[in-house]
């Protein structure tokens, strides 16, 4: 991640839920925090989302050199951004589901480009602008968007439980981005 100049990369993570939260509706302040190589120090990035944090995306969101962060959560979607004096602002994209605690909210973020226009995708987003490019996805887990086949057209990826990445797939789809004429 590249927060400031000199390039300096720098490490994020946050734990999926609060150190003392209890299932299902795990209500506790989640911290996001970051360390730089060499002093790997912890440092707060934020800690006023709560509920399971679920996605952190890293992303060139407002193409200024520097990196800022989309979170997926119980409270929705966010973008962070760190000022040039080191603290961070958030900003609510979305709330994401309006269903109840604790089924409210995205599970996971990413963005992506078609051409110079950005565009997010989540697992259970609902305000905004939304497409729904597939409701068969069932129990939806992990989203990305990358450039697959060199068209310069990000293609979105999903997966469901169990975890693809670690488990072995049940389910695995790569959607096409043909420029509004999608295909699965």
């Amino acid at each position: 991640m590249r927060l400031s100049e000199p390039i300096q990369p720098r490490i994020v993570t946050a734990p999926l839920a609060g150190a003392a939260s209890e299932p299902p509706d795990y209500r506790q302040k989640v911290p996001i925090v970051y360390y730089r190589p060499g002093e790997w120090k912890r440092e707060l990035i934020s800690d006023a989302l709560e509920g399971v944090l679920h996605g952190i995306f890293v992303t060139g969101w407002d193409q200024d050199g520097r990196d800022e962060l989309l979170t997926a959560s119980f409270l929705g979607i966010h973008l962070f951004r760190r000022r040039k004096d080191g603290t961070w602002t958030q900003t609510e994209l979305t709330k994401g589901s309006p269903q109840p605690w604790p089924k409210c909210g995205s599970s996971d973020v990413a963005a992506g480009r078609l051409g110079r226009l950005r565009f997010l995708c989540a697992i259970e987003p609902w305000p905004w602008q939304r497409q729904v490019i597939d409701d068969t996805l069932a129990n939806g887990h992990t989203i990305h968007a990358a450039g697959l086949n060199g068209d310069g057209r990000d293609e979105i990826n999903g997966g469901g439980l169990p975890d693809i990445a670690c488990i072995g797939a049940t389910t695995l789809k790569w959607y096409e981005n043909l420029g509004g004429r999608g295909s699965r």
